[in-house]
C-alpha cells in the first residue's frame, strides 16, 4: 500500500497546480476583456466628430479655506456646492467648459462644471468632495474628459 502513497500525491500536487493555473489565466483574460472594453469605450468617443475630449488631470477638493477663497462654500457661479460639482481649469472654461455643462470623466462619472480653477492650473478638474480623506483617496489621475451637451 505504501507504494501507492508517493504517486498518488505526485497526481494530487499536478493537479492542484494545474488548477493554481487555470485561475490565473482566468483572471488574465478577464483583465483583457475589461481593457478591450475600456479601450472600445474610447474610440467609440474619438469616432464621433461633434464631441469635445480633453486630456485632463483629475484632483479632488474640499470646502475649506485654505483650497478655496474666502467663500468656499460657494463656487465661482454663486451656488452652493455640492457632490457631483466640478471645478475646471480656466483653458478649458475659455474653450466653452462653462458653468452647467456636464462633463463625463472616465472611469469617474458624470459632472457639472459649476466652479473655476486657480490661473496657474491646465488642463485640469476639480472634483468636488465631502471630506480631505476622501480628496486624499481620489490622489491625482491623468483621464480623458469628454464635454457633453
Amino acid at each position: 500500500m505504501n507504494k501507492w502513497i508517493f504517486p498518488v500525491l505526485c497526481l494530487f500536487i499536478f493537479s492542484c497546480s494545474n488548477h493554481a493555473k487555470m485561475l490565473c489565466l482566468t483572471r488574465d483574460v478577464q483583465e483583457m476583456q475589461q481593457q478591450i472594453q475600456q479601450l472600445q469605450t474610447q474610440l467609440k468617443l474619438h469616432s464621433n466628430p461633434r464631441l469635445r475630449l480633453a486630456h485632463v488631470t483629475v484632483t479632488a477638493y474640499t470646502a475649506s479655506k485654505d483650497e478655496c477663497d474666502s467663500t468656499p462654500q460657494h463656487t465661482a457661479c454663486l451656488h452652493k456646492v455640492r457632490v457631483g460639482d466640478v471645478a475646471v481649469s480656466r483653458d478649458l472654461f475659455k474653450q466653452g467648459w462653462v458653468f452647467g455643462k456636464k462633463v463625463y470623466l472616465y472611469q469617474y462619472g458624470v459632472y457639472t462644471i459649476k466652479d473655476l480653477m486657480h490661473p496657474r492650473f491646465k488642463s485640469a478638474i476639480d472634483i468636488y468632495v465631502g471630506s480631505k480623506r476622501q480628496a486624499k483617496m481620489l490622489g491625482k489621475n491623468k483621464t480623458l474628459a469628454v464635454l457633453l451637451d
